[in-house]
């Protein structure tokens, strides 16, 4: 809910959004295993490496449009007890 105090000033063009994020938990960025197979004086070795990829949410998304203003981040994952703050722009 936008608490109509934002608007109370109405010479400015412009107010703060603030999102608390209380319980937010959705699909999270993918994570890819690396594994590296190598035959070394005829033993084989065999390693894996997890790696995330953090910019890449490929299920669920959350995100935020701003007209007239930058572009907030794309979420996914956990983001319980976070916060995201974006200026708005009053048109």
């Amino acid at each position: 809910m936008i608490d109509p105090a934002c608007f109370a000033d109405a010479s400015s063009p412009s107010f703060q959004l603030r999102l608390d994020f209380i319980s937010f938990s959705i699909t999270g960025p993918v994570v890819s295993t690396a594994t590296a197979v190598t035959l070394k004086q005829g033993v084989l070795s065999i390693s894996s490496t997890a790696a995330t990829t953090r910019t890449q949410c490929n299920t669920d998304t959350f995100s935020v449009t701003n007209p007239g203003g930058s572009a907030p981040p794309v979420i996914c994952g956990s983001n319980t007890g976070d916060h995201s703050e974006r200026e708005c722009l009053v048109q």
